[in-house]
């Protein structure tokens, strides 16, 4: 642990698909501390949107405790995943992260800095 005492959270990076929940169930079991959800497509925003926002309401669905983090460079995305429940955004760096910074302040969430 540094001087500080600050230390990084253990995150757990679950890409989305078929076994999201019981990826994270393993991964909290392990000692993760937030869930990251990212999406293997991100041909579209929307095929993203079809990725991502699901999996997180199938995490919200089953309870988990710990934070879900959207990590995606699209504005949009961040915005509706959000809105399906993550509270942590580690935007990824792309050409709207001044609208991702303002879709974070808009929804009272929080950034999530790259570790």
């Amino acid at each position: 642990m540094p001087a500080s005492g600050f230390r990084s959270p253990r995150i757990a990076h679950v890409v989305t698909g078929v076994d999201v929940v019981s990826r994270a169930r393993t991964a909290l079991a392990d000692g993760a501390e937030i869930i990251e959800v990212a999406s293997e497509d991100t041909a579209s925003v929307q095929r993203e949107l079809d990725c991502i926002v699901p999996a997180i309401e199938a995490l919200v669905d089953a309870g988990f405790a710990a934070p879900i983090a959207i990590a995606s460079r699209r504005a949009l995305v961040v915005d509706q995943a959000i809105e399906a429940g993550a509270t942590l955004v580690c935007p990824l760096e792309g050409e709207e992260g001044a609208e991702i910074a303002e879709i974070i302040a808009l929804h009272g969430a929080s950034r999530l800095a790259a570790i």
